[in-house]
């Protein structure tokens, strides 16, 4: 086992096509709460339960797996996974089925991650996005036409693009909505941030 763990929320169900099997190789399958039930429903065997235990069927349960149960109401389930993450070394994180159902615990969700994404490498897959949590320099692949969107948490945040349709030169987002859907022109584009941004990738 490395450094990698996929984890699955509580959230919308993730579509076949999302689900990339190559992301378990070598990867800790940790279920959050009734995520649990989500991850075996896609023929997938959690070594890992995390949470208050209040929404899982625990007759369910694999007699084999572990359980962490923490009962602490001032953290959410996948914040209770992401500390544990950090506290065990999981530093490439992917998670699923954690946007969906709640706007509000969408966006309690997406904040989260923005804030632990300092610790971790932070992918989310919804059925709709491939979300990032980006600082400095990254290249990442992407298709022609493929929507491209940005979000800066700080106005005053310096980003600089390569191969998208909108570029920046070192520029900042003049309102929130300024960096939403622009178009990936080729098979690759960068990103270069004073600060950390969130990117969000369509699915093709």
């Amino acid at each position: 086992m490395n450094n990698k763990a996929v984890l699955f929320a509580n959230g919308e169900i993730p579509n076949a096509k999302v689900i990339d099997k190559n992301l378990f190789n070598n990867s800790l399958i940790i279920g959050i709460d009734k995520g649990y039930e989500i991850a075996v429903n896609l023929d997938l065997k959690p070594d890992i339960l995390i949470g208050d235990l209040d929404s899982v069927n625990q007759d369910t349960l694999d007699k084999n797996i572990k359980i962490i149960e923490n009962k602490n109401q001032d953290d959410n389930d996948l914040e209770k996974s992401l500390i544990y993450c950090v506290g065990n070394n999981l530093k490439d994180i992917t998670i699923y089925s954690c946007t969906g159902k709640k706007d509000d615990q969408n966006l309690a969700n997406l904040l989260l991650c923005y804030d632990y994404s300092s610790d971790l490498n932070i992918t989310i897959i919804s059925n709709f996005k491939i979300i990032n949590f980006v600082s400095d320099y990254r290249e990442f692949d992407s298709e022609e036409h493929q929507e491209i969107s940005i979000i800066a948490p700080n106005k005053d945040t310096l980003i600089t693009t390569t191969n998208l349709k909108f570029n920046l030169n070192n520029q900042a987002l003049n309102s929130k909505s300024q960096g939403i859907s622009n178009i990936a022109l080729g098979n690759k584009f960068s990103i270069k941030s004073s600060d950390k941004i969130i990117l969000f990738r369509g699915i093709v």
